[in-house]
């Protein structure tokens, strides 16, 4: 019978160590030598960063993502602190240089146009077209600041809840209205700022509408209603000096068209103490 051989197992060369990086270590930065050494925390932190460059290199298009929105919000946010700085430059100049209170305003108006937050953006704009609208009031020039007291009304009608913006754009309507022949929608919209400054917890101004409706009811010559009114002002708040100044020399003379010269001498003292 045939002889069958046994075939030989084949011979297997040994393995050389490979010098590439196992497919565990390939996301490591090319600068370790040594993959399996025990790293210390602060190499851990550096090897993480340079991951994270290394794999923004790999998309681009990420990483660019990244650049322009960083780059969106930074110029928006510098011009957010700048329309803000000027509105309070606005406030502080507008008792006695309201020509230069309408110029920051209105600069505060054009830096607004670059907030990106929607919300932020209509009420910074109102808030620089209310300062426009004062300054302008204060100047004389009513006409001019009716129309953006009503754009700046339309840009915070969403705002549902009570703020002491709207009051103010409601003041500086009723400012408006008696020049256009609108006294009584004057004191609609001063009773209107009375109800919100109330409900934002406002004070001051709450004294201050009062003294305005005084004010309305002064030119109508109805004294008696007018001494009401400032009487509840002075009720209402009493922490600005100025403000009592001008609401008891008010009262005073109020009083004296009502022939009460006494309490009208009263009131005038009080204005200068």
């Amino acid at each position: 019978p045939r002889t069958i051989q046994p075939i030989p197992a084949p011979t297997v060369a040994p393995a050389e160590p490979s010098l590439r990086p196992s497919r565990a270590c390939a996301d490591l930065p090319p600068d370790v030598d040594d993959p399996s050494r025990v790293r210390r925390p602060a190499e851990l932190h550096a090897a993480g960063r340079l991951l994270a460059a290394e794999r923004l290199m790999r998309w681009p298009s990420l990483a660019l993502a990244i650049a322009a929105a960083f780059l969106t919000v930074a110029p928006a946010t510098a011009q957010q602190k700048a329309a803000d700085a000027l509105n309070d430059r606005a406030k502080a100049a507008m008792m006695a240089q309201p020509r230069e209170a309408l110029v920051l305003a209105t600069d505060a108006e054009r830096r607004a146009k670059a907030i990106s937050d929607e919300t932020a953006r209509r009420t910074t704009t109102a808030t620089a077209l209310w300062l426009q609208s004062e300054a302008l009031i204060r100047s004389r020039e009513s006409d001019a600041a009716a129309p953006r007291i009503t754009k700046a009304l339309q840009l915070i009608a969403r705002e549902s809840r009570p703020t002491k913006l709207r009051g103010d754009l409601l003041l500086a309507r009723a400012g408006v209205q008696p020049s256009q022949s609108r006294p009584a929608e004057a004191l609609a919209s001063l009773q209107e700022a009375f109800k919100i400054f109330g409900d934002a917890n406002e004070r001051r101004s709450q004294s201050i509408a009062l003294q305005t409706i005084a004010t309305l009811y002064t030119e109508a010559n109805d004294f008696g209603s007018a001494d009401k009114y400032l009487r509840q002002a002075a009720e209402v708040y009493e922490g600005d000096p100025q403000l009592l100044l001008s609401l008891h020399n008010n009262r005073g003379n109020v009083l004296l068209r009502l022939e009460r010269n006494d309490e009208a001498a009263a009131q005038y003292r009080r204005a200068l103490d």
